[in-house]
Order: structure tokens, then sequence, then C-alpha cells
């Protein structure tokens, strides 16, 4: 039996990086061409907060706009078309990525691996407390930005959320913000300790499923980056070097543009 146009619509949104309530809420709203915040809870059984939150999403990926004013705003729905718009910039997206990849790749073992005059500083963090220790230190100093790189491997839970909760507070409230990618995995979701967050200074970012990272990085005051495993019991090594930050600042750039909201 072939499978309605509206499921094989939603399985291309999924496809193409859209939540399943991203993709439930645009199939519903796009046949009425604009609907309210309001109207468009009811038609999909979902309360205002949820609606709102993907509203906005759906605004920030292109798939809608808002129309009208703030109180009779309402939210505008693009044709199907406009997917196929999106789906070509993601692969476009992807191609520049993969091609950065490659390209920064070599220059990366070269740093690594090369005897330099300027040896960098190495430090290691052996067991939880340890690398606790070493997570804190990305919040020391007079910088203002901490960018990662967050693996697979659920280093949060191996931190311990209470750690990771008064990190956040620390860190936010030094006036340092955050930006992280984050695995494709956790796009979906509801822990508000992963998504962006304004209250704690954080902007997120989701790579793309086929990129997958098994070793969190961090990077902060132009010459700290510091690796971090899991798998056995957490492990960390810990650069002082301008140059390697520089090399992993590019390759985290690169992977930002391409990343989802």
């Amino acid at each position: 039996m072939n499978k309605s146009p509206n499921i094989e619509a939603k399985v291309l949104l999924q496809k193409a990086g859209f939540s399943e309530l991203e993709s439930t809420v645009y199939l519903t709203g796009m046949p009425y061409g604009a609907l309210s915040i309001n109207m468009l809870a009811k038609l999909c059984n979902i309360n205002r907060t949820n609606a709102y939150n993907v509203a906005r999403s759906l605004v920030e990926s292109g798939l809608c706009t808002y129309q009208g004013t703030n109180y009779g705003r309402k939210l505008r729905f693009e044709s199907f078309n406009q997917v196929q718009h999106l789906v070509n910039k993601k692969q476009k997206d992807l191609i520049e990525m993969t091609k950065a990849i490659e390209t920064l790749t070599p220059l990366l073992v070269s740093k690594i691996a090369k005897k330099a005059l300027a040896q960098p500083k190495v430090e290691f963090f052996q067991g939880t407390e340890s690398v606790q220790k070493l997570f804190s230190k990305s919040i020391i100093g007079n910088h203002k930005v901490v960018y990662s790189i967050l693996s697979e491997s659920g280093i949060f839970d191996v931190l311990g959320k209470k750690f990771i909760a008064d990190y956040f507070l620390r860190r936010s409230t030094k006036g340092i913000t955050s930006y992280s990618l984050r695995p494709y995995r956790e796009r979906k979701t509801t822990d508000p300790s992963i998504g962006t967050s304004n209250e704690f200074k954080r902007e997120v970012r989701f790579l793309p499923k086929d990129i997958v990272v098994d070793t969190t990085i961090l990077l902060w005051d132009e010459k700290y980056v510091a690796f971090i495993t899991t798998h056995e019991e957490p492990f960390g090594t810990l650069l002082t070097s301008t140059d390697i930050y520089q090399t992993l600042k590019s390759f985290f750039d690169v992977s930002w543009r391409s990343g989802t909201k």
C-alpha cells in the first residue's frame, strides 16, 4: 500500500533535519496559509508554549515567516517548494564542510605531530574530579567566550549533573558566552541543559547526523585547547598553543555555519 502524501512529506522533512513535531506543525498549518499561534496550537493539539517554540524554529529555518503586528501576528507557511531550497542549501553547506575538513585535517595533524621550536605546554587530567577541574579552567580568566564540541558519550552525565549546573551558573554569572556544537541525536531532547539559553548565555547548534565526535573539545582564550574522553574513565588533555587553537577554531567555525539550530 502506498503511503499518503502527508506521511511521505513528513518523512522527507525529518530526513531534511526537522523534528517530528516541527514536521507535523508545518504540514498541519501549510494548507491554511497563515494561522495565529492559538489556532495552530489547537489544530496540532499542543500547548501554546510548544507552539511558540516550534514557530520560532520554523521561522529560523525559513519554512515560515511572521505576518502582522505582535497582537495580530500570524505565522505564514511557505510552500513545500521551500523544503527543496533548504535541502539544497544543507547539501551545499555539507560539501563546504567536508572540503574544509579535508583541508584542515592534514594541517591539524601536522601541527600536533610537528616539533616546533616553541613546544605547546601539555597537562593531563585523570578521573572525574580531575576532569571537573579541567572543565572549570575554561571559565577562569578575562575571556568572554568558550567554544565546545561535545562528544556522543554523554560527558555531562559522567561529570555529574550537579557539577554541570554549577558550571553553567558560574560561567554565565561571569558573563562568558558559550557556543556549543552538539551531537545530532540530541536535537530532539527536551533537556534544558542541552539547547540554546539566553539565561545561561548559551547558543547551541547541532552537527550533521553523519558527523560523529568521540572526544569532547573545549576552546577558550585564544590559546587553550582541551580534549576529554570518557570511554573507560574520564581523561583530559590541556594544550596551551595559539597555533593548535587557531586550527581547531577554523574547524569549529565551518562546523558552526553548517550546523542546525
